[in-house]
């Protein structure tokens, strides 16, 4: 299970929340193999450096503290930094991204918000990861709709 999904689970306490965690560390598993066996890693950038280094921060932080809320934070804070160079990359050429991915997983925070709210247990940060989630792509698949495609294809 990833840093992620276990500091998730670890906070919340509920597997049904944690769900939606989990299934996206299946799909990150997945596609981080594909890249693997296809020999298509390159060398880590500067801002992915930043990301990992706030990863084993994480680690770091919840293994001293043990408290699996403020690692689950400072992940959401990682992966929030991770969407920078999409969200600037699809704010300079709308065509970088087709929306659809964007929109199912935008679906899937809303439900996430929703579970949560209603298995709410008094702890407000379980909200964190799907609503952060929720924001990050909804703003790359409003950035990416058809409609700013076309005044793009404009010159406008």
């Amino acid at each position: 299970m990833s840093l992620n999904a276990g500091s998730y689970f670890a906070m919340s306490a509920d597997w049904v929340k944690s769900l939606q965690v989990i299934a996206g560390t299946i799909g990150a598993t997945l596609i981080f193999w594909s890249v693997l066996l296809r020999n298509k890693f390159v060398r880590p950038t500067r801002h992915e450096l930043v990301i990992l280094t706030i990863g084993f921060a994480a680690i770091f932080v919840w293994w001293v503290s043990r408290e699996a809320t403020y690692a689950n934070l400072l992940i959401i804070t990682a992966i929030s930094i991770g969407f920078l160079p999409t969200i600037e990359g699809v704010w300079r050429d709308p065509n970088n991204e087709e929306p659809l991915a964007w929109y199912v997983w935008m679906s899937a925070f809303a439900l996430g918000i929703i579970v949560v709210a209603l298995r709410y247990s008094g702890q407000p940060q379980d909200f964190a990861y799907p609503v952060v989630g929720l924001v990050l792509d909804s703003t790359v698949a409003f950035l990416s709709r058809k409609s700013r495609k076309l005044r793009f294809a404009l010159g406008q």
